[in-house]
């Protein structure tokens, strides 16, 4: 496997994030191999190669918007975790990172404990 600089990673994603929100499908294609393996909750199986991702998104008219980030205070909550009794929270920044960290979870189930189990439950 070939890994990527810092600096290489930077300019791979300042070329792949216009393609991305550019609701261009062949121009994001342009950046997956013909046997890539595209996977994300909308697409569970996952899309093998550029045609199937192809297909994917003119099936759905895919459309990506790009926003603007939504940035986290996580500094406030590993403050609060460290010291609860000490430190106050703002309960807005405790949900944002409660939700941030259970999608992160869910997007890598391979790597996260028990979220499986509560979602089908949920979903009852």
């Amino acid at each position: 496997m070939t890994c990527m600089s810092a600096a290489e990673a930077a300019q791979f994603a300042q070329r792949w994030l216009p393609a991305w929100t550019g609701n261009d499908p062949q121009r994001l294609a342009a950046f997956y191999s013909d046997d890539a393996l595209y996977v994300d909750p909308g697409i569970p199986a996952g899309a093998r190669g550029k045609a199937d991702l192809l297909a994917y998104s003119h099936a759905h008219s895919l459309v990506v918007k790009q926003e603007e980030p939504v940035l986290h205070n996580l500094d406030a909550i590993a403050a609060w975790l460290a010291r609860p009794q000490a430190e106050t929270i703002v309960c807005s920044d405790f949900l944002d990172a409660w939700n941030l960290f259970g999608d992160i979870a869910r997007s890598c189930p391979q790597y996260s404990v028990g979220f499986a189990a509560r979602d089908r439950r949920e979903s009852r």
